[in-house]
């Protein structure tokens, strides 16, 4: 009997034997192993931290988080110490939306490891999943403040303000937008896109020289870089100063491949960014009744009259036909010598409107116009017709009264 005692006492292994083996199965990714391990170990030393830790690891790994945050509970109760554990009980409390929890379990491994950076990212998530924004930001800031030239605390702290200026933007004036980047960029000086946004700004207040001046500011602090570059040339050619823009562009390009590619975008701007051709491509997805109107009146203006007739035409099925825009169609139609058309247009427009003395004359202008041509012709009967018609319209003291004589 005391030899058999003796040979089990001999077989058993100790707690740390078990915790190794299944530790080593775990870092192979073979968690069926690692459980066996576990298990066997377990039926010996049940309150082991570290055994009860890597139960709670198979069962994260095999996503049974009620298991797991069980075993790992177990291990921080027996060693309060246990970081491990601590550490991916922050992981299966986050997927239970324990937040709160995650959260308090954080905050006691950052007493031990106050400058773990990836500790306090998580805390700053963990605080927006629970729409704490206050205390997200306030941690976000005092990372920013232990890490100011961690590229990854500046990206976190670089979209968190995006976040906040597209809410403040959405509330406040352009003016007030404009004044608040100015203090933003003081901030954050290297800020690529508060200086476009802030030219941007600029641009809609009418201020273009200022925003310019952004421009030089941020080529001070990002040497020739192309996109302000770029944005300020287009500033430069929508004020009309192409040499400014020019030398502009060879200073902070050099003669290379960026000044090449500025003066491809000056060329192409010229053309894509005119008013009218910019207002055609809104009109032709919106059908705003306002871009109608600005295109047809540019359209009449720098004597565009094919797609005048067609915004014409569009006008009409917006509004009907009103005297301005009989109007517009009647001094088209005059230019281009379609006699016709135009006396059917000033008839109309002169029925619309019978107490219009401009139109009246008008009216009777051309009255006698055609009389003259049928006079000219020898058709009595129309001529006849023409100049009685101006008699009908006109009142006995108008100057028309001799002509028609």
């Amino acid at each position: 009997m005391i030899c058999s005692c003796t040979s089990v006492m001999a077989q058993q292994h100790t707690s740390r034997y078990y915790f190794n083996r299944a530790d080593d199965y775990a870092k192979a990714n073979a968690w069926n192993e690692a459980k066996r391990e576990i298990n066997e170990g377990l039926e010996l030393y049940p309150d082991d931290p570290d055994l009860r830790y890597l139960n709670g690891c198979y069962y994260y790994a095999v996503k049974d988080l009620q298991n797991a945050r069980y075993n790992l509970v177990k291990a921080i109760q027996v060693n309060d110490q246990h970081f491990h554990a601590k550490r991916v009980m922050v992981d299966v409390e986050s997927e239970l939306k324990h937040y709160s929890s995650a959260i308090c379990y954080i905050n006691e491994l950052l007493e031990f490891q106050p400058y773990d950076r990836d500790l306090w990212r998580r805390k700053i998530a963990l605080y927006r999943n629970l729409g704490n924004h206050v205390e997200a930001d306030n941690a976000l800031e005092r990372l920013s403040h232990i890490y100011p030239n961690d590229s990854v605390v500046i990206h976190d702290l670089r979209n968190r303000n995006r976040e906040n200026w597209n809410v403040m933007l959405q509330k406040s004036s352009l003016r007030e937008a404009a004044d608040n980047l100015e203090q933003w960029l003081d901030i954050d000086p290297a800020n690529l896109e508060y200086y476009l946004e802030l030219m941007n700004l600029y641009q809609q207040l009418g201020e273009n020289e200022r925003a310019i001046g952004v421009a030089n500011r941020g080529l001070r602090r990002l040497s020739n870089n192309a996109q302000i570059v770029h944005k300020a040339v287009g500033i430069m050619t929508d004020m009309g100063l192409y040499a400014q823009a020019l030398a502009f562009a060879k200073q902070h390009g050099g003669a290379g491949a960026l000044y090449n590619g500025v003066l491809r975008d000056l060329a192409d701007n010229a053309r894509m960014n005119d008013a009218y051709d910019v207002n055609g491509r809104l009109y032709a997805t919106t059908h705003d009744r306002q871009v109608l109107t600005y295109l047809l009146n540019t359209s009449l203006t720098r004597g565009y009259y094919d797609d005048a007739r067609v915004y014409l035409d569009e006008a009409y099925k917006h509004d009907g036909r009103t005297a301005d825009l009989l109007m517009k169609q009647y001094s088209l139609e005059k230019r281009f010598g379609n006699d016709q058309i135009a006396y059917r247009l000033l008839q109309e427009l002169y029925t619309l409107n019978p107490n219009d003395t401009d139109l009246r004359d008008q009216y009777a202008a051309m009255m006698l116009e055609l009389a003259n041509h049928d006079i000219a012709s020898e058709q009595w009967g129309d001529a006849c017709n023409h100049l009685q018609r101006v008699l009908d319209i006109m009142p006995p003291s108008d100057e028309s009264w001799p002509a028609v004589a």
